[in-house]
């Protein structure tokens, strides 16, 4: 792995795979839920450094379909891409084969169908995170509230689109990451890091960060990788 290479790994597993034993914070805090680019030789689409990489894959008990779990991660690879970082997804079969990232370097993005009421999250919350974490480690999204927000809490299934859903999914995983990485960065008044997300902010389409959102994340991760190199070196 290249220097400084931070991993997000987004895969699709069992919840019983999580919990304490693996590290994760359990003290409830929830959030209120540019860089440039090369080509690759043959003149395709632009590539990021491999400092600017995430590694993804989720974590999901939630009741969505596979065609709403892809749409969550192109829909987050897409924001990304747009201040020049590249979302990787990866197999859980990869999490123990040789050369697996260490459990410190993995952020855990875990889509439920609520928020526990024992971690003190406002049931309307979209998404949080439990804990203030150094490097952040899970995120955190909730299913029920985000149907409600897009109006389909009570529809059948197919009423919205499975792209337009996992839009609305994935903006709000963009949210938490954001946040994640950088919390003292304020909401916007509109938009992915909106202090209150809509339909029309979840699902119209070529939404992107906003520049300070986009400036917050990307100094927020020079940082990360600043502190991190000296211990890559070593």
């Amino acid at each position: 792995m290249a220097r400084g290479a931070l991993l997000l790994i987004v895969v699709l597993v069992d919840l019983m795979a999580l919990g304490p034993a693996e590290g994760l914070p359990w003290t409830p805090t929830e959030l209120e839920a540019g860089g440039s680019q090369r080509r690759t030789d043959e003149g395709g689409p632009p590539v990021a450094p491999e400092d600017r990489v995430l590694n993804v894959a989720y974590f999901s008990s939630a009741q969505l379909t596979d065609e709403v779990h892809a749409a969550i991660a192109g829909e987050v690879e897409r924001i990304f891409a747009e201040i020049g970082f590249e979302v990787r997804t990866h197999d859980v079969e990869e999490l123990s084969s040789p050369g697996a990232p260490a459990p410190e370097t993995l952020l855990r993005l875990v889509i439920l169908e609520q928020g526990a009421q024992r971690w003190g999250i406002n049931p309307a919350a979209l998404g949080a995170m439990i804990g203030r974490q150094e490097p952040p480690s899970a995120v955190y999204l909730f299913a029920s509230p985000i149907r409600r927000v897009l109006g389909i809490a009570n529809r059948p299934d197919g009423y919205l689109s499975a792209e337009a859903v996992g839009r609305a999914f994935g903006r709000v995983a963009v949210h938490e990451i954001v946040h994640a990485y950088a919390p003292d960065h304020p909401h916007s008044g509109w938009g992915i890091t909106g202090h209150a997300q809509d339909a029309r902010s979840l699902t119209q389409a070529g939404i992107v960060l906003d520049d300070r959102a986009a400036r917050a994340f990307t100094e927020a991760w020079q940082r990360l990788m600043t502190a991190r190199a000296p211990l890559a070196e070593g």
